[in-house]
């Protein structure tokens, strides 16, 4: 059977794909390997991107709104990896969107700017 796609969905999935680009090449321009993954679990339970660095893993989930509601429970997912021996740290993450500003949504995470990866936003500070 044949997947029938949503009209919606293609604007998220080039949405996605965009911030995901934007994330790899400011490691790339800073002279870095990227360590961006995702995570997947059996129930197709999904945070978009993880970035890990020093043990420890940022969670990101990328929408296509001003403020998405209860997208920072789907890092709930992200227990697994932080349990066992080879255990990493899960730490500050967010929900990419289309907000104005960098807004707390707890004390953990944020709603960060899509605009903020944008080579316009940046400012000429050095990696």
């Amino acid at each position: 059977m044949q997947q029938r796609w949503k009209p919606g969905q293609w604007r998220l999935i080039f949405f996605e794909t965009w911030v995901v680009n934007e994330i790899y090449k400011s490691f790339i321009n800073c002279g870095q390997i990227p360590p961006l993954s995702y995570f997947r679990d059996f129930n197709t339970k999904e945070v978009e991107l993880l970035i890990e660095t020093d043990g420890c893993v940022y969670p990101l989930a990328i929408r296509k709104s001003a403020q998405p509601v209860k997208e920072i429970k789907k890092f709930e997912i992200l227990k697994p990896i932080a349990e066992g021996e080879k255990a990493l740290r899960i730490g500050s993450g967010g929900v990419v969107c289309l907000a104005n500003d960098l807004l707390p949504v707890d004390a953990k995470n944020w709603y960060i700017p899509c605009l903020l990866y944008t080579s316009d936003a940046a400012d000429d500070t050095p990696c």
